[in-house]
């Protein structure tokens, strides 16, 4: 069974992969997750949370 924080760690994988390819520098997408999981830290229910946290970030970086 994956854990929040397993499914988290490869929420921030797959975003860096994705996002460094054009040219994002990965630092910035791990800043922008970091963010958005601190933000989302006191959800009750934290099965969302990593789909809360790459939604947040593909809209950061959609700009």
């Amino acid at each position: 069974m994956t854990t929040t924080a397993d499914a988290l760690t490869d929420t921030e994988m797959r975003l860096v992969d994705r996002y460094t390819r054009d040219g994002v520098p990965a630092e910035h997408v791990r800043l922008l997750v970091t963010a958005a999981r601190e933000r989302l830290a006191d959800a009750r229910v934290s099965t969302f949370v990593p789909i809360l946290v790459e939604r947040s970030v593909r809209n950061a970086l959609a700009v």
